[in-house]
């Protein structure tokens, strides 16, 4: 099998292929550029290189280019079907110290967190074409909307919450946990005692 296709053979199980993927298979990176003379790839961002053939999933592309970012906020409810808005931006956290200068310029939703909270509830989930992003688990994300109750639309904490508590794999112990972890177990229990 020749370089340019085993790098089609990466983009069938990848919609976004990165120079070190390449790398790391073997394939010299001049075929890149090989690839993209040939209309096979169209790069994304230095390093990262999109399938021409297959939609552009906006958030795979952030999540490469952004490794360090972590879906959150109105982004995962929005991953989680815990709302019915569609976000206009995307909400990203990174850990704290990280340089967010150029994420703001591009129109990301940026917060910064300290490890403790920045790596609690980290998870996957699948974008509307399909592919696994990280983000926040539900049960995080709802947290940090309490946390953040002053800066929110009250209406967007009781809309995800009564999401939340609709849903038949919710884990209310994981919330309460993650509610003393970051404390706003008062606040939460006010929250649930007005839906439960």
């Amino acid at each position: 099998m020749d370089n340019i296709s085993k790098i089609k053979k990466m983009l069938e199980s990848n919609d976004v292929i990165t120079a070190k993927m390449v790398t790391n298979t073997g394939i010299p990176r001049a075929y890149l550029k090989t690839a993209l003379n040939q209309g096979i790839i169209e790069k994304a961002a230095r390093g990262i290189y999109a399938d021409t053939s297959k939609w552009q999933d906006d958030m795979l592309l952030l999540q490469h280019r952004y490794f360090k970012g972590i879906y959150s906020f109105n982004t995962a409810l929005y991953l989680f079907d815990l709302t019915d808005v569609t976000p206009s931006k995307y909400d990203m956290t990174f850990p704290q110290g990280y340089n967010t200068k150029s994420l703001r310029e591009q129109g990301i939703n940026v917060t910064t967190m300290v490890p403790k909270y920045y790596n609690l509830g980290v998870t996957t989930a699948e974008t509307i074409c399909g592919n696994m992003v990280k983000c926040y688990d539900k049960e995080k994300t709802i947290c940090d909307l309490v946390r953040r109750e002053k800066q929110n639309d009250i209406r967007i904490v009781t809309d995800a919450l009564k999401f939340y508590v609709r849903q038949k794999d919710k884990d209310l112990s994981k919330l309460s946990q993650y509610a003393q972890i970051m404390g706003v177990d008062k606040d939460m229990r006010k929250y649930l005692g007005v839906l439960l």
